[in-house]
């Protein structure tokens, strides 16, 4: 399911919240827990993941994942969903329009907080070439279920 076939008040919730935590599940049988920065663009929820990371790993061999919001007070969401990894020779174009929405820069210099622990303000093209280098793609949610408890779905 997408974003614009949810709820108004879950799809609002998405809209306003861009971290959660990223459940998988290990080798183990065990949850896995990751911090991850989702975001809605066109009409598609996303995230920047890499090609060497664990969570990655355990995506190929299982699709399936729960994204955990958390807010301030009662409120929270959980969706469940299956990824799909998008990597491909446009990913990191995809990214880039990706991370626009995400910092709300819809041009200029975009921020990289990139694995080695850097951060920077890189152009387009730098950005690009930071993508490529640390192995980055994308990972799409396609929701299966939505829940939680939006008391106040904007805080």
């Amino acid at each position: 399911m997408k974003p614009s076939q949810l709820p108004a008040a879950e799809r609002e919730f998405l809209f306003h919240h861009h971290v959660a935590a990223m459940l998988t599940v290990g080798a183990d049988g065990r949850p896995k827990a990751a911090k991850m920065e989702p975001a809605i663009v066109d009409d598609q929820l996303l995230s920047i993941g890499h090609r060497h990371k664990v969570r990655t790993r355990r995506l190929r061999r299982d699709p399936r994942t729960t994204l955990f919001y958390d807010a301030p007070g009662p409120t929270w969401l959980a969706v469940e969903a299956t990824v799909e990894i998008l990597d491909t020779s446009d990913t990191p174009r995809q990214i880039v329009e990706f991370m626009r929405v995400r910092q709300c820069r819809p041009r200029g210099p975009l921020a990289w907080h990139g694995d080695n622990h850097s951060e920077a303000e890189l152009d387009e093209t730098d950005f690009i070439s930071a993508m490529i280098a640390e192995g980055c793609l994308l990972y799409h949610f396609s929701i299966d279920k939505i829940y939680g408890n939006l008391s106040d779905p904007i805080s």
